[in-house]
């Protein structure tokens, strides 16, 4: 039974797993130790043949060492596998949480945006209360590229900079943003979002209002 099996079998729990590290840690120094006691002793042999079988012994130590290795790599994709499966699940789980959470978000914005039609904001553009501000900012104009490769061609075509990368050509949103802009010409592959004033509800983060 290899190092590993014996630290990892097939049935480790993630709560040992810290104490099997500091047991390998361990275990890597005293084998570190054991490798190189005899190292300024050893008398390595200048006969052609003995030699070739010293050589081969050295080799034999690399063999095991692969296959230790191989043991290892075995063990901790034992360890990850299930590790991996429980990340997953908790990932969904928690963008399926957020998701209703976003949507109850939008609806309270929505509640708040409704209700505050004609509100005298007092020459502001906001309105700051104890658990949150709410009120209108602007958002600038945006361009986002759907289709890098017809933004790219109708950049070339129509003398507008690219951002060259090595081994390829990337269209430059920023660019074909002011050309859209200028021209009143959208690009090919591409969707100029205008500028526009939008209504905002920031609540007070939990850990700011502590």
């Amino acid at each position: 039974m290899s190092t590993a099996e014996r630290l990892w079998p097939d049935d480790a729990t993630m709560d040992a797993v810290e104490a099997k590290l500091s047991a390998v840690a361990r275990l890597v120094v005293e084998a570190e130790e054991v490798l190189h006691a005899d190292e300024g002793d050893e008398q390595v042999p200048t006969n052609a043949i003995e030699l070739d079988g010293w050589i081969d012994y050295q080799l034999q130590l690399l063999a095991g060492i692969d296959v230790e290795m191989k043991q290892n790599r075995e063990v901790m994709q034992r360890i990850v596998a299930p590790l991996q499966e429980k990340i997953d699940r908790a990932v969904d789980w928690c963008e399926t949480e957020n998701a209703g959470l976003a949507r109850r978000a939008e609806w309270i914005t929505s509640r708040i945006r409704e209700h505050t039609q004609g509100y005298d904001y007092r020459g502001r553009k906001s309105r700051t209360l104890p658990n949150g501000k709410f009120g209108t900012r602007q958002k600038p104009s945006k361009l986002e590229i759907a289709d890098k490769q017809a933004a790219v061609a109708f950049a070339l075509a129509n003398g507008v900079p690219v951002r060259e990368i090595p081994a390829k050509v990337e269209p430059d949103a920023r660019e074909l943003k002011a050309y859209a802009e200028s021209t009143g010409i959208t690009p090919d592959g591409c969707t100029l979002i205008e500028a526009r004033v939008e209504f905002f509800a920031d609540a007070v983060s939990a850990s700011r209002g502590q």
